[in-house]
């Protein structure tokens, strides 16, 4: 569902003809009572914004991103314990209490900053782990992978790339977005299992074949050794400036 701010309001309240209504309670009945679907407001939302930032043709670059929102109160429904990445440290890790929402973003460039800018056109609230016999604890993998359907369907034809943060670099994301034919960008960690196609079956054996080859050098492994082909890469860093990074590129199966 799309969280309710003082746009979406003015917005819900002109399309029904409310616009120049002075009290306020009539806000909070447009969209608590009134027969409306959030993925319909989403999707003519996010049609402006291709109209207005993105280039006819160009790529279209989404993000998926959680925040929590605090909340206090006895009558909390949603409410849950999460980890502020931001604020927390190798050491110490800072936790809060709120709500937990998750947003599907378009990356675009705008004209007035020289950063790339993230704009929602998408939310849903990730409800916590419950008592026995409720509502399951939705993950943030959980929460992405129905999103990224629902991207997928409303502009079929376009080139989409999904870039998330390290918590949702998961396989079930992956492959997700191999069904969904979408290119996924996350970090990776250093360590992670990396392995190369498998090669052709034998001859004469019988039985399953190999799904892959033999464990390949982690990014770790990598990153230690003097004979690593690296390469000189010039990225727009903070504040519009270039700066060198050293890369190499390999493929293989995670």
């Amino acid at each position: 569902m799309l969280a309710p701010g003082p746009r979406t309001v003015t917005a819900a309240l002109r399309i029904m003809g409310l616009a120049l209504e002075r009290r306020f309670t009539h806000s909070h009945r447009g969209l608590n009572r009134a027969t409306w679907s959030a993925c319909q407001g989403s999707r003519r939302l996010r049609g402006l914004l291709l109209t207005v930032l993105v280039p006819q043709g160009a790529t279209l670059v989404g993000g998926a991103d959680d925040t929590v929102e605090r909340r206090s109160g006895r009558k909390r429904k949603a409410t849950g314990c999460y980890r502020e990445a931001a604020r927390s440290t190798k050491k110490p890790g800072i936790h809060g209490g709120g709500l937990q929402w998750g947003a599907m973003r378009l990356l675009v460039p705008v004209p007035w900053s020289r950063r790339v800018w993230a704009v929602p056109f998408l939310t849903a609230l990730c409800w916590p782990r419950q008592k026995r016999g409720t509502r399951r604890h939705t993950t943030s993998v959980d929460w992405v992978r129905p999103r990224l359907k629902h991207v997928r369907r409303w502009r079929p034809g376009r080139r989409l790339v999904l870039v998330v943060a390290g918590g949702c670099a998961a396989v079930a994301l992956a492959l997700a977005c191999v069904k969904s034919r979408v290119p996924l960008v996350s970090r990776q960690r250093r360590a992670a299992a990396l392995y190369p196609p498998p090669g052709p079956p034998p001859t004469g054996k019988r039985g399953p074949h190999p799904t892959q080859g033999k464990r390949q050098r982690s990014g770790l492994g990598w990153t230690e050794r003097s004979d690593t082909p690296w390469e000189t890469v010039a990225v727009t860093w903070d504040g519009g400036q270039r700066q060198k990074l050293w890369g190499f590129s390999r493929t293989a199966l995670w």
